[in-house]
């Protein structure tokens, strides 16, 4: 305990004087079980990796709340990267589901119950101008006809120098935080650290963003990035970077432009398969409509494509050449297509590897009949026996002969009649 060593203190030193006092006291009610006084704050226990972990059994007996979507179907809550080429459309497919999901109407997909609550939109790439330009084609001029409850912002800080603590106070100012847009990470992402590796630092580059949404049940982060300008087989490993970057986000949404049209590519964690949607972009409203499932609009494209090329040619054309003039990929495919497309009687068949929209005449189409070869006169320097009429043409040290099974049926000789063989 703290003794008093002279009469003359200051009003400073008798303030530090009581406050050494309390303290001494409160150490001596914790040590002896007694509670603190009310106001004073706990020592918090340090984390040990027993907070991280749950027992097999325990984890199935939780129940969690079902996964939320800006899009049934397509959009979950967490981290989306969605990618595309430049200028083809992706910040537009931004301010319209950022739009509905601020108005709480249906976007992409028609359903009972669609997303409503407060977004926040980094319009990084616009400003203010732009984004008004934008804003007034999409929903006229009319002030009330603007979602209230989007708000749009054209400057952000990055995310290693406050920008992820500043997306965390809007989240804790609004109402019902629903959705935040990113256009695009490049503004926003820390830089490259001096011994980082490229795969490091494309994987760390969206964990703040994870972590936000971890804290914020529901809450769907939507991040614009560029692809590259090679094609892969797969289409989410065109996306400009390296696999870390893909791999650290939830779902990856790609916008992906082909001969065969645009196709809305979706891959994620909570998705039981990958989406495959073929989407159109209308100019006049600025907005993109799902047409259905690529597959079976592309096929349908494709065999538009093939009736164009061959419209007007008499003779037809070959594989390669419809390959090349519809756009249909490999030859292989392109096979297999003319192949579906002459079974279904959409074209016809002209030779081989060529096909036509009319019809051939018979006489072109028909193969000639083999011609048959002159049997040699078995006859010549062959002893036959005349009692015996199976054998009659036959060789007796033929080696066919000697091969046949038992009850097979010889071919007969001209003239011959099959009472012969019976």
């Amino acid at each position: 305990m703290r003794t008093f060593e002279k009469l003359d203190y200051t009003p400073e030193e008798l303030d530090a004087l009581m406050a050494e006092f309390k303290a001494d006291e409160a150490h001596k009610r914790h040590s002896n079980g007694a509670s603190p006084p009310e106001g004073a704050q706990k020592a918090q226990p340090k984390p040990t990796w027993r907070d991280h972990v749950i027992n097999a059994q325990d984890l199935c007996d939780k129940t969690y709340p079902e996964v939320k979507y800006v899009v049934p179907g397509l959009l979950p809550e967490g981290v989306i990267l969605l990618v595309s080429r430049p200028k083809l459309g992706k910040s537009w497919l931004l301010q319209q589901v950022g739009s509905a999901v601020a108005l709480g109407n249906n976007v992409l997909v028609t359903t009972d119950d669609p997303a409503h609550g407060d977004v926040l939109y980094l319009n990084l790439e616009d400003g203010e101008r732009r984004a008004q330009r934008r804003m007034t084609k999409y929903f006229g001029i009319s002030r009330d006809s603007h979602p209230k409850r989007m708000t749009i912002a054209r400057a952000w800080k990055r995310f290693d120098q406050g920008g992820l603590a500043d997306l965390r106070e809007w989240c804790k100012t609004v109402a019902d935080r629903r959705l935040i847009m990113i256009d695009t990470l490049k503004r926003v992402r820390p830089p490259k650290g001096k011994n980082q590796s490229d795969y490091d630092a494309d994987y760390e580059a969206c964990q703040g963003l994870l972590e936000l949404c971890r804290e914020f049940p529901g809450l769907v982060i939507i991040v614009a990035h560029h692809d590259r300008k090679m094609d892969a087989e797969d289409p989410f490993d065109t996306a400009s970077g390296t696999l870390g970057l893909t791999g650290g986000v939830d779902t990856i949404a790609m916008l992906k432009r082909s001969g065969q049209g645009v196709t809305l590519h979706v891959r994620g964690r909570d998705l039981v398969d990958d989406v495959e949607k073929a989407v159109s972009f209308d100019r006049e409203t600025c907005r993109w409509t799902i047409i259905g499932e690529a597959t079976e609009v592309h096929r349908s494209e494709e065999r538009k494509r093939v009736l164009v090329a061959l419209n007007g040619v008499m003779d037809g054309l070959l594989v390669n050449e419809i390959k090349v003039s519809a756009e249909l990929g490999s030859r292989d495919a392109a096979d297999k297509l003319l192949q579906r497309m002459a079974r279904d009687g959409e074209i016809f068949r002209l030779a081989r590897g060529k096909y036509g929209l009319s019809k051939p005449p018979l006489s072109e189409v028909s193969e000639s009949p083999k011609e048959t070869k002159p049997t040699q006169d078995m006859a010549e320097n062959t002893t036959s026996d005349t009692s015996d009429t199976s054998d009659r043409g036959y060789r007796e040290d033929a080696p066919l002969s000697e091969t046949l099974p038992d009850d097979a049926v010889p071919l007969g000789l001209p003239g011959d009649s099959m009472d012969d063989f019976r």
